[in-house]
């Protein structure tokens, strides 16, 4: 079998690990999709920082990956909705979203004010989830003859 293109138009519904509620009609459920491979790696990079001391320039380069802000920029590309997801008061979080350019091609990704209320948690919860929507599968890696 070859290699099968990612789903981008796709998404599904995923329920946390954190959900007292999963599993049942009461759980959150957060709507994800999959990011394309050129927005999955423009994240990825970007967030990776190379730093030389300036008063030490002969001295190792330390590298800097910023998890937090690669999660964060997964869930606000690959969060496509929600439902049951509630403020401090019970009310719904309206899903909002907000248009970005990146290399010629628009993108709607999630506000801040939506996602500023979504728990640190969640979000590396969420990120992880999307991140495998660009991961090859079992059977991809088995077909290819690599161990």
């Amino acid at each position: 079998m070859a290699i099968k293109a990612l789903k981008l138009g796709s998404t599904r519904k995923y329920e946390s690990v954190y959900d007292e509620d999963r599993g049942t009609e009461h759980a959150t459920v957060w709507i994800i999709g999959t990011l394309d491979s050129r927005t999955a790696g423009r994240i990825k990079d970007q967030a990776t920082r190379f730093v030389v001391d300036a008063n030490a320039p002969d001295e190792e380069v330390a590298t800097v990956i910023s998890t937090s802000e690669v999660n964060y920029q997964r869930v606000q590309y690959g969060l496509k909705g929600f439902e049951r997801f509630q403020d401090e008061d019970g009310n719904d979080v309206a899903y909002q979203t907000v248009s970005k350019r990146h290399g010629g091609q628009s993108y709607q990704i999630v506000s801040d004010s939506v996602m500023q209320k979504i728990p640190q948690d969640i979000i590396a919860e969420l990120a992880a989830e999307i991140a495998k929507g660009n991961e090859l599968t079992k059977a991809d890696v088995k077909n290819s003859g690599k161990p």
